[in-house]
């Protein structure tokens, strides 16, 4: 095909690419479009013990999560004017139909029928406890005749309405000892009930509370109760006449935070992706003698963040608002693939896309594998949403890392060379910055880890309600409800237990009841509400009726009754009322009439499962001055799955218990991970340790740091160790393999990767600084934790490994004289030849050097050999085992592979020259040769190839130089093993094989001028032969 026709197909395959690359992306996006945003961080909290567990139960179930808590408030207070302006707020919240409930309306009715509810059935609902304690003293001599009087003259007056039957029923106001215990059961402290609303002590605020119909937590929801508290607002100011007053509406509820939440991390994500952005584009800029070209390392980014999405979709029905935020920063920690690749195609000379993929390939895919791994880790947090960001940047590392290596070289095949020939100032200072002062540099970061060594200390903080973020609107709404109303859901311990019907949840709230009244008595809870205290079960009836009867044949009731009447004929009530009070209350505990009553659930906190036929009740408790919590844990919930307990200050403990644990277990699982896959990558314990070197220091620095400036460690702490030696290994892997590639920081390329591990680091650093700047508690915290972590990391890089290595990859020192094949200083020259050289080549080495015969038969042909030409050297095995028997030969080699050249040439080092050339093209010692080898690559030449190397190595030997030359022959036997292998090997690679027999490899030798001194077999039961050939002395010439 013509040059014309070869561009025309390129353009065309590019286009196609493109086209598909543009459709892939498309297809990402609407993929990744179904995944629902979840908003509330709480959801995603772990459940990593039974403290945990029950108090993510709670707080998922609990209604808290889901009521609006409305505040009015009218300065100066006129009590008759906030209660119509709260009427007119329920009824237009009523009226948006986004709410089940609205206000105390029936709060009442609810309390007035409880109030002769508790005075007709007080037998069955007082213990002896109370009996004793509270009851007994309300019946001594001058408070009983008080409180008659107090009582019954209300049946004088208004305050009676609705009351008089419990009155009469309950003379002595025994049942304020049972009522006094729903105090527990109301939504705020310091309150007063003035027409049927919830009102402060000082009548200035009124609390409207309000139960959306569905999810408060859902995003929509949220938004639609927003708008309708907000028209509300605006209603009131329009069609209140507040007397001149100052009316004030504030809500508060999860709603809020839902919508800050999302609000704060959209926000802080396109402040992230457009700071990195920006930052990265002006650094690829000077980085690149074409910034355009420098600017596609957004390519792969973008595509490996949007693969990943639809990919993470897949599995996934919903994402939590942070782990999306991190896009920002995944972008920026996947855009370094791209560096890497584009700084080995944008050079001043032309260059190839297959070139620049094999080296950034050979060096990076270690690092790309680790990172991967590392985030993937996460998965085993125990914390769902660093499991959610450890998916998402594990698929995004390989993604993008995946097309650089399938997508650009296709894109761009080869580059021609750039204009600009001049050296780049960045890449200047860069080489300037880790080449000199390499040993002050390394002693400065031994001292500064040292001094931080004594303040690494991780210190772990746990705040669950600090846990969403929220606007300063929100958090000045919510401090003023609870400066007004008090804060009951992190000022109490809650309880909630399930049961399938009525009656099992009665029963199960006989049992708590029983066993937090005995907290009560302990003084380990000071004031706490079980609806059995009012509906009591059976036999929790039965025990109070006895108490019941036991406690009035020890009070003596005809004294108390007597001083009853007297009191009542005292304020003119027929004392007759009385004569039988506190005789004739009988309560039948089987009859059904104890049973809880539906009418009060809502009051009682009892609600239907979200699924299915079940029932819930939730108790708030005030922890007392003897709360262990601990053991009220273990004695109210543990081994009881029905019952679930949240004490928010105990919960936020077990947090901070276990971000330590997971810390600990995850530094120790990433770091020996991330040890063992370098032992297995490198095969060389002290290259392994060396890579870990920068990442220790990174890890001390980072700690000692956090610490002396009061930052602690919370659950984007835990992504510490995995960032430091997932990431962070990047920067070591790349130095640490860039030695071993060029072996000198001086080679060309190497300056390459210098520039690669700087861009990565500043484009890392840049993306999670651009998260430290934004709103959101935890990517803020995520960044501020994890941006030094990067920077110490690079540092550790730059300041550790350069003198380190420069030491460790010094040139062989050989020794003087012959060392004999075999020997043990043979071996040991062969170890410090191959000492910390790339694996594969190294180990394929010590494999064939172990296996082949090759190796104790060749020196049988070998005659003190100086100069020799290796036909086909490959990795230069057989030349590294020459310099190891004399370190004075002189080795010239060709070989068509690239890579076998480059590791050849690292072999041979100072003491050979090999040339990348394909036979018959043999590249001409300074010397003629004395001998010339052709080990295991005659099948490779087709008879004319082979005819023109015999001929060209011939010319350049010495007269009477040997030619030592092992070849497949072809015999009438079934192949070997080892053929068909081979065979095999070609055919995958597209090679043709050229089998000959030993008589045409003898009719080769022969007829391009060779003398054949020995044919010999090479080993047992191989296919292989030894020929050895002389080149004839010209005539007259001695040797």
């Amino acid at each position: 095909m013509t040059q014309a026709g070869l561009t025309k197909k390129s353009t065309l395959l590019r286009g196609v690419f493109l086209l598909a690359l543009a459709s892939a992306m498309a297809l990402f996006a609407f993929f990744a479009s179904d995944l629902r945003i979840e908003t509330n961080i709480l959801h995603s909290l772990p459940a990593g013990n039974p403290v945990m567990a029950d108090g993510h139960e709670v707080i998922l179930n609990h209604p808290y999560q889901n009521r609006v808590l409305i505040d009015l408030g009218l300065e100066p207070a006129d009590p008759e004017v906030l209660s119509a302006a709260a009427g007119r707020l329920e009824a237009y919240l009523e009226a948006t139909g986004l709410f089940d409930a609205v206000g105390f309306k029936d709060a009442g009715q609810i309390f007035s029928a409880l109030d002769l509810y508790a005075a007709q059935h007080l037998p069955a609902l007082l213990t002896d406890r109370d009996l004793e304690k509270k009851a007994a003293p309300l019946l001594e001599k001058g408070v009983l005749e008080k409180r008659v009087r107090q009582n019954l003259s209300r049946l004088y007056t208004m305050e009676s309405t609705g009351r008089a039957r419990a009155i009469l029923a309950d003379p002595a106001g025994l049942r304020d000892v049972v009522l006094e215990k729903t105090r527990a059961l109301m939504p705020a402290k310091n309150i007063e009930f003035h027409k049927g609303r919830l009102f402060s002590r000082d009548l200035g605020h009124v609390l409207i509370i309000a139960d959306p119909g569905r999810a408060a937590t859902g995003s929509e929801a949220a938004k639609e109760i927003a708008t309708a508290i907000s028209q509300a607002r605006q209603a009131l100011s329009r069609d209140v006449d507040t007397r001149g007053a100052d009316l004030t509406l504030t809500a508060a509820g999860a709603y809020r935070a839902v919508i800050d939440n999302e609000t704060a991390a959209k926000n802080d994500a396109r402040q992230a992706v457009f700071l990195s952005a920006l930052g990265i584009a002006v650094l690829l800029i000077m980085a690149f003698p074409r910034p355009v070209i420098g600017l596609l390392a957004f390519v792969p980014a973008v595509f490996g963040t949007l693969a990943a999405l639809m990919f993470y979709a897949l599995w996934h029905e919903s994402i939590t608002i942070m782990a999306l935020g991190f896009g920002g920063a995944i972008m920026a920690i996947t855009v370094d693939h791209g560096i890497s690749y584009l700084l080995f195609a944008d050079r001043p000379h032309e260059t190839t896309g297959k070139h620049a993929s094999r080296e950034v390939w050979a060096v990076a895919l270690a690092a790309a594998l680790t990172s991967a791994g590392a985030f993937f880790l996460l998965v085993f947090s125990g914390f769902p949403i660093l499991a959610e960001i450890g998916q998402f940047a594990a698929l995004g590392i390989l993604f993008s890392f995946l097309f650089v290596h399938t997508g650009f070289p296709l894109l761009m095949p080869g580059l021609k060379g750039a204009r600009r020939k001049h050296r780049l100032l960045l890449q200047t200072a860069v080489d300037h910055a880790v080449l000199s002062g390499k040993k002050p540099k390394l002693v400065l970061a031994v001292l500064a880890a040292g001094v931080l060594a004594f303040f690494a200390r991780p210190d772990f903080c746990v705040d669950i309600s600090a846990i969403n973020t929220v606007s300063k609107d929100t958090l000045a709404a919510e401090q003023k409800i609870a400066d007004t109303w008090g804060n009951q859901m992190f000022d109490r311990v809650h309880v909630m237990a399930r049961a399938e019907n009525k009656k099992k949840l009665q029963q199960t709230s006989d049992r708590l009841a029983a066993e937090i009244e005995d907290q009560m008595a302990e003084n380990r809870i000071s004031e706490a509400f079980l609806p059995s205290m009012l509906f009591p079960g059976p036999k929790r009836c039965r025990t109070n009726l006895e108490a019941w009867r036991q406690f009035w044949q020890d009070a003596g009731q005809k004294q108390v009754v007597s001083r009853i009447m007297d009191q009542a004929a005292a304020l003119g009530i027929n004392p007759e009322n009385f004569a039988e009070v506190y005789e004739s209350q009988t309560t039948d505990c089987d009859s059904g009439q104890m049973r809880f009553d539906e009418r009060f659930f809502d009051f009682l906190s009892i609600y239907s499962e979200k699924t299915g036929d079940g029932r819930i009740l939730f108790a708030s408790l005030v922890p007392g001055e003897n709360y262990d919590p601990a053991r009220f844990f273990d004695t109210i919930s543990s081994g009881r799955p029905e019952i679930s307990v949240l004490d928010p200050n105990y919960y936020a403990q077990n947090l901070g218990v276990l971000l330590s644990d997971t810390f600990v277990r995850m530094f120790a699982v990433v770091a020996a991970g991330v040890a063992v896959l370098l032992v297995l990558f490198f095969a060389d314990l002290t290259l392994a340790a060396v890579s870990l070197l920068p990442l220790g220091f990174a890890m001390v620095c980072t700690l000692g740091l956090l610490h002396l400036l009061g930052q602690p460690l919370n659950i984007p702490g835990l992504m510490l160790s995995v960032v430091v030696f997932g990431m962070g290994l990047d920067y070591s892997l790349y130095f640490v393999r860039a030695y071993q590639r060029y072996g000198t920081p001086a080679h060309p390329h190497f300056a390459h990767i210098r520039m690669a591990v700087f861009l990565a680091a500043a484009s890392t650093f840049i993306g999670f600084a651009a998260l430290a700047t934004g709103e959101h508690l935890l990517m803020k915290s995520l960044g501020l934790i994890l941006a030094p972590a990067v920077l110490f990391v690079v540092a550790g890089t730059f300041c550790l490994l350069p003198a380190i290595l420069d030491f460790l990859f010094q040139p062989a020192v050989l020794g003087q004289g012959v060392a004999a094949p075999g020997s043990a200083e043979h071996k040991q020259r062969l170890a410090r030849i191959y000492r910390h050289t790339e694996v594969f080549p190294r180990i394929f080495a010590a494999i064939k050097r172990r296996v082949d015969p090759m190796f104790t038969e060749l020196p049988g042909f070998l005659d003190k050999p100086g100069t020799v030409l290796d036909i086909g050297c490959g990795y230069g095995i057989t030349a590294g085992w020459l310099l190891a028997m004399d370190p004075k030969i002189r080795i010239t080699g060709m070989d068509p592979d690239a890579e076998r050249v480059r590791f050849a040439r690292r072999i041979t080092a100072d003491q050979g020259t090999i040339w990348q050339a394909a036979a018959p093209d043999l590249p001409a010692p300074d010397h003629p040769a004395d001998t010339a080898l052709m080990i295991d690559m005659l099948h490779y030449l087709s008879d004319h190839a082979a005819a023109q190397t015999l001929a060209a190595a011939k010319d350049r030997l010495e007269p009477g130089g040997r030619l030592i030359m092992r070849a497949a022959v072809l015999r009438e036997a079934k192949d070997s093993f080892l053929r068909r292998v081979e065979i095999l090997r070609l055919k995958i690679r597209g090679i043709a094989r050229h089998d000959r027999t030993e008589a045409q490899i003898r009719d080769l030798l022969t007829s391009t001028g060779f003398e054949i001194r020995h044919v010999q077999d090479s080993g047992q039961g191989r296919e292989e032969k030894w020929f050895a050939a002389r080149k004839p002395q010209s005539y007259g010439e001695t040797r």
